[in-house]
Parts: structure tokens; C-alpha cells; sequence
């Protein structure tokens, strides 16, 4: 054993170090298993997620102004579709509910969860993205070299292609952020041309899209209210039963 007295500071913190993991690493580092491993958890994940009134707000809209679907229900289930979605890629289940969305039937990805993904895919040797210019004369760049490949892959996206696209000056984002907007379209189409693999069709999000979809599918107003008030009635309802058997029962004893 080494001589304590001889040991640097450097040193002494590595032994420190190596003995909590000797005496506590195999609690502390074990990771969280996934819970969800059935379709049967993942359906009861997305009712109570539904019922809780956190999922997306969008999720909680009708199809149309006659349908007489349950609120919930139809939450709930465009959730389970999401969370396969995200499955299908890498996500778990409460980061596909955040970063994924489907419009028109096509689903959608974030442009953070995007870029997340190719990164953690092992795939890309790097991934750098360049900002130029002011206004209209703006460009942005996304440049990365998949690995086993000996030459990079560029996409540029301008103000001017924005211009083209009808996006530049829209109320929103494009034109409260354009810098960033203009980024996320070069980042878009540079990681779905060279990693077809790891999004598997997953395209960038409404910011892409913005200007080529039409309409969304779910086209009334959006309405967590009427899922709150829906569960405020299960929750009572529920409430009530269990008080009205719980007096029976007192009754029964009395």
C-alpha cells in the first residue's frame, strides 16, 4: 500500500473516489429499469397520463366538431401512438411525449430530440452548425461526417430559400427568432439526408413543416378545459361511490 504521506492531492481524491464506489456504487449506479415493458403497461401509462391532464393539449382535441368520442380516450391514444413512435428510435416514453407531435397523419420530431438522436446514435463523427449574415442576407449551416466516411455533408438553408418557402416574416417564430428557425431547416434536412437509419422518417417538427401543411388533423379548439372538466366528473363520481360504500359499511356495523 502506498504511503499516504507521498500521495498528491490528485491521488488521494482518486482512492476517496474508488472506495464509495467499492462501498455504495452498486445502489447508487444501478440504472432505473424501464417500467413500461408490455403494450398493457404502455396503455395504462397513456389512460393515466391522459386522466392526469398532462399530455399535450393538442392531444386532447376532437377529431372534428361531431365527434363523440371520449376526450381521454382519444388522448390516450394518440399518446400509445407516440410513445411507439418514439420507441421505434431510441425515445422513452415521457421524452417521445415532449419531443414528438403527428400532423396530418405524418409524425413530427423536434429539432433538439433530432440532433439528440443522430448524436447518441454513435453514428456521426461530429455535428457543426455555423450561423452567417443579418436579415434577409442571413444563412445558416449544418455541416457532419457520418462515420466510416471520409468527406463531410453540407446543407445551407438562406433567408432568401425562406423567402421562396413563404416562411420569412410570419407572425411567430419566423419572425420573432429567424436565426434559429433558419438553423433547425439547415440541421433538418442535413441529418434526415444523412441519417435516414436513425430517425427512420421522422421529420423536423412544425417549424419544418410550417408553411407546407395545410391544416392540422385535429381542426377544432384545442381543449384540455373539457378534459380537466371530464376528469373533475370522474374523480367525483368515483369519490362518491367509495363515500356512499364506505356509509354502507358503517351502517352495516352499527
Amino acid at each position: 500500500m502506498a504511503d499516504k504521506r507521498k500521495l498528491t492531492p490528485a491521488q488521494r481524491t482518486l482512492i476517496a473516489r474508488q472506495a464509495a464506489a467499492a462501498r455504495w456504487g452498486n445502489k447508487r449506479s444501478t440504472p432505473v429499469k424501464q417500467m413500461l415493458r408490455t403494450m398493457d403497461d404502455i396503455e395504462r401509462f397513456c389512460r393515466t397520463m391522459a386522466l392526469s391532464g398532462n399530455l399535450p393539449p393538442e392531444l386532447y382535441a376532437q377529431l372534428n366538431a361531431h365527434d363523440s368520442g371520449d376526450v381521454l380516450e382519444i388522448a390516450a391514444a394518440r399518446a400509445l401512438h407516440i410513445i411507439q413512435l418514439g420507441l421505434e428510435v431510441g425515445l422513452q416514453p415521457a421524452q417521445s411525449l415532449s419531443s414528438i407531435c403527428v400532423l396530418n397523419g405524418k409524425p413530427l420530431i423536434n429539432g433538439d430530440a433530432q440532433l439528440a438522436l443522430v448524436l447518441n446514435s454513435g453514428k456521426a463523427t461530429y455535428v457543426k452548425e455555423t450561423f452567417d449574415g443579418v436579415g434577409e442576407e442571413s444563412a445558416a449551416c449544418c455541416m457532419t461526417l457520418r462515420s466510416g466516411e471520409d468527406n463531410p455533408y453540407v446543407t445551407v438553408f438562406t433567408a432568401q430559400d425562406a423567402i421562396i418557402a413563404g416562411l420569412w416574416g410570419q407572425d411567430g417564430a419566423w419572425t420573432t427568432h429567424s436565426p434559429r428557425m433558419l438553423k433547425y431547416k439547415a440541421r433538418a434536412f442535413c441529418l434526415r439526408d444523412k441519417y435516414p437509419d436513425v430517425l427512420k422518417g421522422l421529420a423536423h417538427s412544425t417549424e419544418e413543416m410550417e408553411g407546407e401543411v395545410i391544416r392540422q388533423r385535429y381542426d377544432t379548439e384545442i381543449a384540455p378545459h373539457d378534459a380537466a372538466k371530464k376528469l373533475t366528473t370522474i374523480v367525483d363520481g368515483r369519490m362518491l361511490h367509495n363515500t356512499t360504500q364506505a356509509n354502507k359499511g358503517d351502517k352495516n356495523h352499527g
